[in-house]
């Protein structure tokens, strides 16, 4: 089960619980100023997030994990190794930029934060995991794959219809997002769907090749004929 939760307030940010038959949740980012609704409905349905993954160290996506984390003091909580820092300055997670908390917003230490430095499987919540490091919107940018399931969690890297280089108010390597895309499609379609950072989301890849102009622009796209496992 998939409960998506979206900031309408601030670039439809999305974060996603991904939660079992026993209640066990995972969590991925926390969808800015819309972490209490993730708050409420945790509590409502009596489930525990046993495991966080942020997909990269921009507040948005993290804003609001110091209460997430006291509330249901997860097992683990995962980020990119290049943007663990990010979670402790203002100025690098960008909520200095957007006066976010006046003077900009930090996360707290968390005793279970693990970094990410490479791709890695994982088995979590009965769940098979496969972490990809996709750097390009920041250095430390994560994809969250569950194979079973069919999905993707991509963070920030590509968009339906949106050009990924409008979105970030910091660096980034449009060369290395290219890349990205390409080894998603090359690997993962057809018959995954993804879910973005931002915007809309359960859509399958392909559709990116159709409506994307960005993609349409920067890259020819031989799509495989065969599912990868």
């Amino acid at each position: 089960m998939i409960q998506v939760f979206t900031d309408k307030n601030f670039r439809d940010t999305n974060a996603y619980l991904l939660y079992n038959n026993n209640n066990e949740g995972i969590l991925i980012d926390t969808a800015n100023g819309q972490y209490n609704d993730i708050l409420t409905f945790t509590s409502e349905k009596n489930i525990i997030i046993t495991d966080i993954f942020i997909t990269h160290g921009h507040f948005s996506h993290c804003y609001g994990i110091n209460d997430i984390v006291k509330q249901h003091n997860p097992k683990s909580v995962y980020i990119g190794k290049a943007d663990l820092l990010m979670l402790f300055d203002p100025n690098k997670n960008t909520s200095a930029y957007y006066n976010i908390e006046n003077e900009g917003w930090v996360a707290d230490p968390f005793k279970n934060l693990k970094v990410i430095s490479e791709n890695c499987e994982m088995k979590i919540n009965g769940y098979d995991l496969k972490i990809i490091t996709c750097p390009g919107h920041t250095e430390g940018s994560i994809a969250i794959i569950f194979p079973d399931l069919k999905c993707i969690f991509n963070g920030d890297s590509i968009f339906l219809n949106k050009n990924p280089l409008t979105i970030s108010t910091t660096a980034y390597d449009e060369e290395k997002l290219l890349n990205n895309f390409i080894y998603l499609i090359e690997n993962f379609y057809p018959g995954y769907s993804l879910f973005p950072g931002h915007f809309d989301c359960g859509f399958e890849l392909d559709r990116i090749i159709i409506e994307n102009d960005w993609i349409k622009k920067e890259c020819q796209i031989n799509t495989p004929t065969k599912d990868k496992k």
